[in-house]
């Protein structure tokens, strides 16, 4: 059965344009707005409990009005304890999953806010996530009202030599070209 108003051919438009992008989209879409009537609700009538950040002298997810996304502790017992090292709360032990701490205390470099896939013609396709995600190395680096030696940035990881030396004969090359 076809379309009467474009005798079906907006859907092979769409077969050859993408499908897959559109039907994501419209997902996306879908997904989106159930969030935000969720969250309307909860505001507007008082269902559920916001998760609130466990970081000293942090005030984050008070306020219901405003949502700031939180992360629950690791299961794993060694980044578990980074964290609550990282934290530097005495005598506190996340007893339940309502410990989280929110995403303003992780460099930027340990947060996934998109991800990437490759498609069979070797383009990428992009989608931005609705909730951020943690790196499996991340720990909570920006504590502030701390000592400084909590609040230090990550380190980066080094190149590998494959890597190095392509920057440096791209480098080179530019240089050439500009005469510089």
């Amino acid at each position: 059965m076809s379309c009467l108003r474009c005798g079906g051919k907006k859907w092979q438009l769409l077969r050859a344009e993408g499908l897959e992008e559109f039907l994501y989209a419209v997902i996306m879409r879908v997904v989106r707005l159930l969030i935000s009537v969720s969250i309307w609700l909860i505001s507007e009538i008082g269902l559920g409990v916001w998760l609130k950040s466990v970081v000293p002298c942090f005030r984050s997810n008070y306020d219901p009005t405003v949502y700031i996304s939180c992360f629950q502790f690791p299961k794993e017992e060694g980044r578990r304890n980074l964290w609550l090292k990282k934290i530097n709360r005495k005598d506190y032990s996340p007893s339940n999953k309502n410990a989280v701490v929110c995403i303003k205390h992780f460099s930027e470099k340990f947060v996934i806010t998109e991800d990437h896939a490759v498609r069979d013609d070797g383009s990428v396709l992009t989608v931005k996530r609705i909730y951020p995600k943690l790196t499996t190395d991340a720990y909570p680096s920006i504590i502030p009202n701390q000592p400084a030696y909590l609040s230090s940035d990550p380190v980066s990881k080094r190149k590998t030599p494959s890597e190095r030396r392509n920057e440096i004969l791209k480098r080179d090359e530019k240089n050439l070209l500009t005469g510089v």
